[in-house]
């Protein structure tokens, strides 16, 4: 097959070899392993470095089956603005204009969504040829920035985005089908776009293939770990959290949990690993406790290192429907490396939480994470358990041979 994948924002094979692959290199290179040929089409800024990777329009070719198209946009610095609204419609024209010049159209299509303008473009000329095309969903754009925006001003901010609500509603429609990375975003999509349930609809986790890290890549981690002071002495009390510190995530129940575990003698160690927009109120919220480090980005031997000097892992995103609805990759990431969830989210992930027994949730009470958290330190027997059925489960579910492998299969029924 000749297969064409848009996801703009993400890392390709074009970038640093140590970030971490997401759903267009991993699908890519699924494809590529089965003996088809992939046309990725991204945007030529890149959304996690803030960085231009062409200031033009550019086919690059990796090797005889996949090539890489770049879109040129004006870019942006602050994920939140006006200017990223302005990079994304530049961004849409700009694809529309190539695609006019197009003269070969692919087998069939996965078209990432959001952002919402080049979706939307790319599926209405998909249409025209009448060729396969499946709609990715990652993120319940436009309804995550109502979400996000606070009560007062939710139904002003709903009113000025009523031309993307409609627009999302008609790309969504007008899509062979609808894959994403749970039943609930499968089910928040057609809600939204009114579309009726469709056997085509299916759900692909966004699961990462496991990087396997050489002994003496391991023991240097150590090592670097070892002079940050951190190392086995401590494993019992250590939470880690890596990613990207922006608003998806709420800090304030970490914050009330060191304050907890300081009157009640506890000792908890947090290493926050990452940067991101709130990196710095993170910082100086937390700058009062002794027990809170903060190494930056890390690659993947540090990962492991850590996580086998960790008691579990925090996922302390906001509880609102992009998340509740959803499993986001930073759970499976947990679960891949053995390391028990703690986690505010209700829906999906508490589900299989509860299900598989691979870790705890807390409510919104000030006292709830840290006794969760006094719980995995005290309970021996029952954090062992919880790190034994991570393992089992990710093997079980979401292993990514398993998820690419059956996303491959897919797209040659389709």
């Amino acid at each position: 097959m000749k297969v064409w994948i848009l996801q703009t924002g993400e890392p390709t094979h074009l970038d640093d070899h140590e970030l971490r692959p997401m759903r267009a290199m991993n699908l890519s290179d699924s494809l590529i392993k089965k003996g088809h040929d992939v046309t990725l089409w991204t945007s030529a800024f890149y959304h996690t470095t803030k960085e231009h990777r062409s200031e033009e329009f550019k086919k690059i070719k990796i090797n005889d089956r996949l090539e890489i198209r770049l879109i040129p946009s004006m870019g942006y610095q602050e994920n939140i603005s006006f200017r990223r609204i302005l990079d994304h419609f530049q961004l849409a024209l700009n694809l529309q204009l190539l695609l006019n010049k197009e003269d070969e159209v692919p087998d069939v299509a996965v078209v990432g969504y959001p952002p919402i303008e080049t979706a939307y473009v790319m599926v209405k000329w998909l249409k025209r040829f009448k060729i396969p095309v499946v709609i990715d969903i990652k993120d319940l754009w436009p309804e995550l920035f109502v979400e996000l925006s606070p009560k007062p001003i939710r139904p002003l901010i709903r009113f000025f985005l009523y031309p993307y609500f409609l627009i999302s509603k008609k790309t969504i429609k007008n899509a062979t089908s609808i894959t994403s990375m749970s039943k609930s975003f499968l089910k928040s999509s057609r809600k939204l776009s009114k579309r009726e349930v469709s056997k085509k609809d299916r759900v692909f986790p966004l699961t990462s293939p496991i990087k396997t890290c050489s002994k003496e890549s391991l023991l240097k981690a150590k090592l670097w770990w070892e002079k940050m002071g951190v190392d086995d002495k401590n494993k019992k009390n250590r939470f880690v959290f890596i990613g990207t510190m922006n608003s998806a995530f709420d800090f304030k129940p970490v914050y009330h949990a060191m304050k907890e575990a300081i009157t009640k003698k506890q000792k908890f160690e947090f290493i926050l690993c990452g940067q991101g927009p709130k990196y710095n109120y993170l910082s100086n919220m937390m700058n009062e406790f002794e027990g809170i480090l903060f190494p930056g980005w890390i690659d993947r031997p540090k990962i492991e290192v850590l996580s086998s000097l960790s008691r579990a892992s925090l996922a302390p995103y906001k509880n609102i429907n992009n998340f509740k609805n959803n499993i986001p990759n930073k759970i499976l990431d947990s679960l891949a490396l053995g390391l028990p969830i703690v986690t505010g989210l209700s829906g999906e992930v508490k589900n299989l939480i509860d299900q598989y027994n691979i870790g705890l949730v807390y409510g919104s009470n000030h006292s709830d994470l840290y006794l969760s958290l006094n719980f995995l330190v005290e309970e021996d027997d029952a954090h062992q358990r919880m790190a034994m059925n991570a393992k089992k489960i990710y093997t079980e579910k979401f292993s990514f041979e398993k998820v690419y492998n059956s996303f491959v299969d897919y797209l040659e029924q389709l």
